[in-house]
């Protein structure tokens, strides 16, 4: 992680929140 500039740590940071996001609205629809 050392080699990974502040930016591309924070762009990492919103695609993986982006898809636990995508998946809880998944899973909210599946179980409605």
């Amino acid at each position: 992680n050392e080699h990974l500039t502040p930016q591309r740590s924070n762009g990492l940071y919103s695609m993986v929140a982006r898809i636990q996001s995508d998946a809880k609205a998944a899973a909210a629809a599946a179980s409605a």
